[in-house]
């Protein structure tokens, strides 16, 4: 069925090129000036879509939305406004009767127009928008041409059209270097709307309740299991969680207080927060451009790594540490509901120059996500302590002194969950860069001992409580990151980790996961560089390891920023030499590259990467 579009816009110069961008995209298109002309129109068809200018003059257009929602329950139109007037109590109108589409006219163009009405038909239970686009090129109407690459504000910059994010491919961007990436807004202009963002988005009383749950350290199993009782979709979900595979010990229970018997208080905590969690910034929105489900897996993996090391270390409340993880990239999610279009071009242009997405982030924003979160976290009146690590997670240790030296251990902790669940791969939230663990660990002093107690248990953890929180928000619980880094591989990796430092090896980890729990025999050397003075051990610990093996085994050297690996270490053997920060693929080319190589080849060493 095709659908059908009212545009509701007095200013012609406005009007007229939503009407063209609409029907090349597939709509019915009717456009009128007035409230009157707006019922008349929608008495001979009832809109799917409804694009609206507020000011109408005698009856508000947030009037004639509302009237229109409640005379037409079965049937409720998809809304996108687009306006001049940024005034919050504007804003809040609309968010009242259920409005999330808003666009002022200042900074607008029919790429963000595209994106809205993607997103805002998705959610009205209509398919998506490329679906309409091709049923439109299927039967060649013949109508006019997309214009979606021209601005329709005067102030606004001509661009080109950029796909949203239903799926479908993406182009490239055309630019080649960092320093070519141009601002989509100002720093002040972006922070403006993250700010009204912040203020116009009340928090779901689940939320709430979970934020009191966090508060209160000393609550007994009783007290939770009677507060949850009261929220009978909260006691659902969690009912739900207890029951999975995750946690399932033999027969059903039936009750709230069966399920924290069960799962113990803690994780009942930790369940209620992220269902909380997930049910506040999940959704539709950023599908297309990072899996849910590992985005989430990403947060879980963090929360609880943060978690551990907060009760090994005593860096922070391992309560709050779990908050922390599970929300230090939320920012991200915001982002791609408020600049959609630019951010299907941050991620292209992540992928294509081999930058950390956060970079691009700030080239294109002037802001990352964590400065987006950080953002909302104060005008949502979080603590400090839940906003300082969550806003600074991706500064250095040297910045984070002189900025906030409060701060340095709990944002230290914070970083150091972060980069060990990627690490591990578990999940993704959409930052395929890999990075050492050296300085943020040893600010915390984790220990050898106790990272690797974390690295055995969590995996295991986070699968459970990750299969319990699918089953309470209905999702399938899948392994996906893992499994696919794996199957990159041609030959199976069993790496054999060589160090004369306790400083934790990142490669090594990642090698690690990557191998799995067999005993099968080494066939890959990972050797640790941080020091030249390393050299004599690192090459003596290798000649033990191959004549354990029965043969020189090629060697992966990671080695510290400017401590590239002597000669000496690199003789008689195939090898590579890597240095992080550096993207999941640089590592996985150089290791099936080093697996591949017939034992015949010569063994020359070169770098991975040309740093």
């Amino acid at each position: 069925m095709v659908p059908h579009a009212l545009v509701i816009e007095p200013d012609a110069i406005i009007r007229e090129p939503l009407i063209a961008a609409l029907q090349s995209w597939g709509f019915t298109t009717v456009g009128v000036v007035s409230s009157g002309q707006a019922w008349e129109a929608i008495g001979r068809q009832i809109p799917d879509l409804v694009v609206i200018e507020p000011d109408l003059g005698a009856e508000s257009g947030f009037r004639l939305v509302g009237r229109m929602i409640s005379e037409n329950t079965r049937h409720s139109p998809a809304v996108v406004v687009l306006t001049h007037c940024s005034a919050r109590e504007k804003i809040l109108e609309a968010a009242r009767i259920g409005i999330r589409h808003y666009l002022l006219k200042s900074n607008f163009n029919l790429e963000q127009f595209r994106h809205r009405v993607d997103l805002a038909i998705r959610r009205a239970g209509l398919s998506p928008l490329e679906v309409h686009i091709k049923a439109k090129q299927a039967v060649g109407s013949g109508s006019a041409p997309d214009p979606s690459g021209t601005s329709v504000s005067k102030a606004a910059a001509a661009g080109q059209e950029e796909p949203t994010p239903s799926g479908a491919s993406i182009s490239t961007t055309g630019v080649t270097k960092i320093s070519e990436i141009e601002s989509i807004l100002p720093k002040d202009r972006a922070t403006e709307l993250i700010q009204n963002y912040g203020q116009c988005r009340a928090l779901s009383p689940m939320f709430n309740y979970a934020m009191k749950l966090l508060n209160d350290s000393q609550a007994s199993i009783e007290s939770i299991a009677s507060a949850l009782k009261r929220d009978q979709a909260i006691a659902t979900r969690v009912l739900r969680a207890a029951n999975s595979g995750g946690y399932n010990r033999g027969r059903a229970v039936h009750t709230v207080e069966q399920a924290a018997v069960r799962i113990g208080i803690s994780e009942l905590r930790n369940i209620v927060m992220g269902i909380a969690v997930m049910e506040e910034f999940g959704g539709s929105e950023f599908e297309g451009f990072i899996d849910v489900m590992e985005f989430w897996e990403h947060g879980l993996a963090t929360a609880m790594i943060c978690q551990e090391i907060a009760r090994e270390t005593r860096s922070m409340d391992p309560e709050e540490a779990f908050l922390v993880g599970l929300l230090h990239d939320v920012g991200r999610v915001v982002m791609i509901e408020q600049f959609g279009p630019g951010m299907v071009s941050g991620f292209v242009m992540a992928r294509e120059l081999d930058q950390p997405l956060h970079v691009i982030e700030k080239r294109l924003y002037s802001l990352d996500h964590a400065d987006i979160a950080g953002l909302m976290f104060k005008e949502w009146h979080f603590p400090n302590n839940l906003i300082v690590p969550v806003a600074t997670h991706h500064l250095s240790l040297a910045n984070l002194k002189h900025i906030h030296p409060g701060a340095i251990k709990q944002t230290a902790t914070l970083i150091t969950a972060d980069r060990l669940a990627n690490l591990l791969m578990l999940g993704s939230s959409g930052n395929e860069w890999l990075n050492t663990l050296d300085d943020a660990a040893e600010e915390i002093a984790l220990s050898p001992q106790a990272m690797d107690r974390i690295i055995q248990r969590i995996p295991d953890r986070v699968d459970e409580l990750k299969c319990g929180l699918s089953a309470a928000s209905g999702m399938v619980c899948e392994k996906r990151t893992l499994e696919n880094r794996r199957a990159s591989l041609e030959h199976p990796v069993h790496p054999e980790p060589i160090s004369v430092t306790s400083a934790p090896d990142s490669i090594a980890i990642m090698l690690g996961r990557l191998s799995g729990p067999d005993t099968a025999a080494p066939n890959l050397a990972v050797v640790h560089l941080t020091d030249t003075d390393q050299v004599p051990a690192l090459v003596e610990k290798l000649a033990q390891t191959d004549a354990r093996a029965g043969r020189t085994l090629p060697v992966l050297v990671h080695h510290a920023h400017k401590v590239g690996p002597p000669p000496v270490l690199l003789e008689g053997r195939r090898a590579r030499s890597i240095e992080l920060p550096m993207p999941y693929d640089g590592v996985l080319a150089a290791v099936a590259e080093l697996l591949s190589e017939p034992e015949h080849l010569s063994d020359t060493a070169a770098p991975a990467n040309a740093a």
